[in-house]
């Protein structure tokens, strides 16, 4: 449901708006996820995809420079994140 109503947004912000990034580090940051996702799957565990590729392209962030992340963006997508977990509950 969230990527139909948010997915190109959620899009947008990741490539856009959290920290600069070539072709090689978007690559970079999506080869992470697949890995993290392969590996929490194959262990069985429940992962967010939205997350960890939020996760991988702010440690992209990070390891290239601090200074680089826009921790304003950052904030909201956590807070979303908080948020959306316990909103869901109450859906099911």
């Amino acid at each position: 449901m969230g990527s139909i109503f948010a997915g190109l947004k959620v899009t947008k912000t990741l490539a856009e708006h959290v920290t600069p990034m070539d072709n090689a580090e978007g690559l970079a940051a999506n080869a992470t996820t697949a890995f993290l996702l392969l590996f929490a799957s194959e262990l069985g565990l429940p992962v967010s995809v939205t997350y960890v590729i939020g996760s991988s392209v702010i440690g992209l962030g990070v390891r290239r420079a601090i200074k680089d992340v826009s921790w304003r963006t950052v904030k909201r997508m956590i807070l979303s994140w908080v948020v959306t977990v316990p909103a869901s509950g109450f859906i099911v």
